[in-house]
């Protein structure tokens, strides 16, 4: 800035502006290079995390302990659930808590006709616990319920 105009200043000020420029350029792909690099492995971690977490899942569905089976599965990110191997499993687990839900029901229906309502509960209690969206046993579970209530409700009045 201090320079005399002349051609050779301007000419050196344009290089000067030229170098800034380039050296910005430089600067702003290095920025992009890095988030692209840290995208990346985040990617790649979640990658790894998932495959733990499918695996998990898995050995506790081989180990038919369903309560971990499935408090693993939900632990995947929702990105990896398109993934075929996350479907896979899925559509393992979904069966088997299916099957273990309709045992239940099947055994809870069993001691409530024998006048086993609590135990019924319970038995209920634990589909729901697997399968919290069940209707059926949510139903179930309030009407044996009411009943429980009744019933000590009865006792209360007989103890009068």
């Amino acid at each position: 800035v201090a320079l005399q105009p002349s051609p050779q200043a301007d000419e050196l000020l344009a290089e000067t502006r030229a170098i800034k420029a380039s050296r910005k350029q430089v600067a702003s792909k290095q920025a992009t290079i890095k988030k692209v690099k840290k995208r990346q492995q985040i990617k790649q971690q979640q990658k790894n995390e998932t495959r733990i977490l499918v695996e998990e899942t898995q050995q506790a569905l081989a180990r038919d302990d369903l309560q971990v089976a499935r408090a693993t599965f939900v632990q995947i990110p929702p990105s990896a659930r398109e993934h075929k191997e996350v479907l896979a499993i899925q559509d393992d687990l979904d069966e088997a808590v299916n099957a273990h839900v309709n045992k239940l029901i099947i055994a809870g229906d069993a001691q409530y006709r024998s006048d086993d309502v609590l135990g019924a509960v319970r038995l209920w209690t634990e589909g729901l616990s697997l399968d919290p969206e069940n209707q059926e046993l949510r139903e179930r579970v309030e009407r044996a319920n009411r009943v429980l209530a009744r019933l000590e409700e009865l006792k209360r009045q007989q103890g009068r």
